[in-house]
């Protein structure tokens, strides 16, 4: 799947300058797993769309400091950036699962979306990522 730097299919991605070494180990990965649970449907809304996105999910790299997941009507994106990293689920001009502001550089998400809005559709859960070696194994390096 390209997820181990100790496996023949790994690819690696574009450096991102802001984790790099930190969080990669010096090769930025070009996918990244994100196991995405316990999301739940906001009362009110269960017509509207289908079910919440919990699973498995493959990102590749769109960016160096990017990577995004995108299928079944809903998009997946992780970003890194010099302060922030944030993980969000959206399907169209809804949203599933928003991290908010993210410490530096981490790797497992609480959903900061409730279910106040207009445009939300789910509410709790947490998301993990999952890149090298370490890919199911906890706590995440």
């Amino acid at each position: 799947m390209g997820l181990d730097p100790d496996d023949d299919s790994y690819t690696a991605g574009d450096a991102c300058n802001w984790c790099n070494d930190a969080l990669f180990g010096g090769v930025t990965p070009k996918k990244v797993l994100a196991v995405v649970q316990d999301i739940v449907k906001c009362a009110g809304k269960e017509a509207i769309l289908g079910d919440p996105p919990n699973g498995s999910f493959t990102l590749t790299q769109i960016l160096p400091c990017r990577w995004q997941y995108v299928g079944n009507g809903f998009i997946i994106t992780w970003t890194l950036s010099e302060f922030n990293s944030s993980f969000i689920i959206v399907e169209g001009a809804w949203t599933w699962f928003n991290s908010g502001v993210a410490l530096p550089c981490f790797d497992v998400f609480g959903n900061q979306t409730n279910c106040v809005g207009a445009f939300v559709l789910g509410s709790g859960g947490f998301a993990k990522l999952w890149w090298g070696p370490q890919i199911g194994k906890l706590p995440c390096a």
